[in-house]
């Protein structure tokens, strides 16, 4: 799986040298985009790497999760069809669960709280398939590093501390509607990955590695944004 995904990432920038390209006046671009979700009472299916659209019901009493994604970053057009870039991303997610302790004297309700946050760096090439339609299509093969942060309480009491320092490579698609010269408006997609890492337990001091590679196409990856070229 890495090396497909290493190949195609080859295979998209040096496509951009042999394609009939547009002379254009090179400018920079700024965009920004957000990606939430809200859950209640289903199984917790909001983890990237799953993909099918069936909901499942919780099996914990209550459930409640919501999640927020926010992405900026700021690009320089080589030509019609490429813009090089940087983003900078951070998430945020609040996952609540309540279950009823019945072997407790008396019966009594415990909640179970997991918060994450999520800051990433990463450096991307975009590659729009058709520049001169209104509706456009693109992939963008990118290299990311991600520091996670992960924190679990059960009656607010800390059970579980762990950051996490992920790499990660892939490509992903979108969709782009030009408004005018310089606004357009984005529809971030997800795509191919690969990624490792390593996790530290704060808690107890052990650290695990890491791997996975897949396809993201949930809602989760979807990301609505807007760009500005100036």
């Amino acid at each position: 799986m890495k090396r497909v995904l290493f190949n195609l990432c080859l295979i998209l920038v040096a496509s951009i040298g042999h394609s009939q390209e547009q002379v254009i006046e090179k400018k920079l671009v700024l965009g920004a985009s957000v990606s939430f979700s809200h859950q209640n009472n289903t199984n917790n299916s909001y983890i990237s790497f799953v993909t099918h659209p069936t909901v499942i019901y919780s099996s914990y009493d209550e459930l409640k999760n919501n999640y927020i994604s926010l992405n900026s970053y700021i690009g320089a057009e080589l030509n019609d069809r490429c813009i090089v870039g940087l983003d900078v991303g951070f998430s945020f997610q609040n996952l609540k669960r309540k279950y009823t302790n019945s072997l407790s004297s008396p019966v009594s309700d415990v909640y179970l709280i997991d918060r994450n946050t999520t800051l990433g760096i990463k450096a991307f090439t975009r590659y729009t398939l058709n520049p001169t339609d209104k509706f456009r299509v693109f992939a963008q093969p990118y290299l990311q590093y991600a520091y996670d942060n992960d924190q679990q309480t059960s009656d607010g009491e800390l059970t579980y501390k762990s950051h996490t320092n992920i790499f990660e490579i892939g490509v992903s698609t979108g969709l782009q509607y030009v408004i005018n010269d310089q606004w357009r408006l984005m529809l971030r997609s997800g795509g191919l990955y690969f990624n490792a890492g390593k996790v530290v337990n704060d808690l107890e001091e052990e650290n695990r590695n890491f791997n996975s590679y897949g396809i993201s196409l949930s809602l989760r990856s979807l990301g609505l944004g807007v760009e500005f070229r100036f």
